[in-house]
């Protein structure tokens, strides 16, 4: 009996954690199958290919671990980029430095985030508008934004040194406590949590302004 208690509790402990599990699967096949893949530069190659995708799945964890979903992450970064490449554009072209330039298209672009993800914390905490309707409707809206501003093309003479920023490090935290404070402990029902999120009604906000 106890060695089937403890089997079965494996057994469900590896389904938990599959994703995992079939991560490192993946990686110990390749790497032994590829001669290179396990290289540093290789590994490096991946880590900045995957620079966008970890971002957008960081933010999209708060609203996760609140219990909502938003779509329209990806065209809020459209939109803010779109309008970003358009100051630093019109500026840099008006006579500004390209450092002047890059930072007011920075602070833009980061401003512009955080207006989505109010309005759509707001909406689902505050008006109780399901997420998967208030996030779609803002991806349709940042989509529409972003296509007008930009006439359906590419922004093109962004300043030269823009490159650059890639290079180097901003900061070297992440918000971990206010993701652990935000957590769903494995012993707290949907129901207690529910009423957590009632107790602090910003919570949900916060963490769609975090998104944006």
């Amino acid at each position: 009996m106890i060695n089937y208690n403890k089997t079965r509790e494996i057994g469900i402990n590896i389904l938990r954690r599959w994703i995992l599990i079939f991560l490192v699967g993946e990686i110990v096949f390749f790497g032994i199958v590829g001669t290179n893949y396990l290289s540093l530069n290789n590994l490096q190659n991946i880590l900045v290919a995957s620079t966008t995708v970890l971002l957008l799945a960081t933010g999209e964890t708060f609203v996760i671990i609140t219990g909502g979903i938003d779509l329209s992450i990806g065209f809020m970064v459209g939109f803010s980029s779109v309008v970003s490449a358009k100051v630093m554009v019109d500026l840099w072209a008006v006579g500004f430095s390209q450092p002047m330039a890059i930072t007011i298209g920075i602070l833009t672009a980061l401003s512009l985030g955080l207006i989505p993800g109010f309005i759509n914390g707001f909406l689902v905490a505050k008006l109780r508008v399901p997420p998967f309707i208030a996030t779609f409707g803002m991806y349709g809206i940042a989509y529409g934004f972003a296509e007008i501003i930009c006439n359906n093309v590419p922004v093109h003479k962004l300043p030269t040194s823009l490159g650059s920023l890639g290079h180097g490090y901003l900061f070297y935290w992440l918000p971990g406590k206010i993701l652990s404070f935000l957590g769903k402990p494995e012993n707290l029902s949907r129901e207690e949590l529910k009423h957590l999120v009632s107790i602090i009604p910003n919570v949900t906000v916060i963490a769609f302004i975090f998104i944006g």
